[in-house]
């Protein structure tokens, strides 16, 4: 897992050394292993890599090839899965990061990859030669990633912060102010795209927003109630057998760690189902499950 911060000059034009270390700076209060970051031309990116599972150690990040920059914050949950799908060898698998992964996913296959990763991951793509910038979000929102347009420049951010310094005419979103204002549940937002600023934009999730000289596109990959697909069973311990399945799966794969596991735990049906699960796995490799909750 990553947080990840750029600037796109779609005119061709360079990024001032100014913006780069405004922008990295904001960066310095998180808890980041390992700053990586690339300049050339009109392109700047950075990635600040945190080792939550073993392979972000390899992590090369940001990476440019083939015409292409590359960004991203990922974790993958089914990495075997996608390893398969691109053929990988033993070594390649143990080998290969979870960012390389999603890179040759979306490099051989394209959007029509998106509904096969499984995690917590939003990226951001630059095809120099098409001039064209995509920005894309995991399907339910594990990760967050903000945006803004000024002139000819793309600015994109884990935080808000960088994005907020980039423009002296930065103002508050009234809108967004009073929607979280009335709020009455306990998410931070009531819409999928604002936020507190004019101008700065979320990426919806499920979406992928792409850039170009011309226009903002938005476009949503994934919606989970199109094209339903009907499963029968002989049996009630059929159904119960293979959601066993399914969640223990869900549930292991989520804890692909070296250091230690924690949760936060509610006290409700969900995420005491999933320490009922998680606590005896642990177990088994001499390891505790820390909990954590808020009031």
């Amino acid at each position: 897992m990553s947080a990840i911060w750029g600037a796109i000059d779609m005119q061709g034009k360079g990024i001032p050394v100014s913006v780069q270390k405004m922008m990295r700076r904001a960066f310095d209060k998180c808890v980041i292993d390992r700053y990586e970051e690339i300049c050339f031309n009109n392109v700047y990116m950075g990635c600040g890599i945190q080792y939550f599972v073993p392979e972000a150690k390899k992590e090369q990040l940001p990476l440019r090839e083939e015409g292409v920059f590359f960004t991203a914050d990922v974790v993958l949950d089914n990495r075997e899965e996608l390893c398969n799908r691109l053929e990988l060898s033993k070594e390649e698998r143990y080998n290969m990061p979870d960012g390389r992964i999603l890179y040759e996913m979306y490099r051989r296959f394209g959007k029509t990859c998106l509904n096969e990763l499984l995690g917590a991951y939003t990226f951001v793509w630059y095809d120099w030669e098409k001039n064209q910038i995509e920005l894309v979000l995991d399907a339910v929102g594990n990760r967050c990633l903000y945006y803004r347009l000024v002139d000819s420049i793309l600015y994109f951010s884990s935080l808000m912060e960088p994005l907020a310094n980039v423009s002296e005419d930065t103002a508050l979103n009234d809108r967004w102010l009073v929607d979280f204002l009335a709020m009455d549940f306990t998410r931070s937002y009531a819409d999928d795209e604002q936020t507190p600023y004019i101008g700065i934009y979320r990426v919806p999730t499920a979406s992928q927003v792409i850039v170009t000289n011309s226009m903002v596109e938005k476009k949503k990959y994934w919606n989970p109630l199109d094209n339903i697909k009907v499963k029968t069973y002989k049996n009630d311990e059929e159904v119960e057998k293979e959601f066993q399945e399914i969640w223990r799966e869900a549930v292991r794969c989520v804890m692909r760690t070296e250091d230690e596991v924690s949760i936060l735990l509610s006290g409700g049906l969900d995420s005491t189902a999933v320490a009922s699960e998680a606590s005896p796995y642990l177990k088994e490799k001499n390891k505790k499950l820390y909990s954590y909750t808020s009031v």
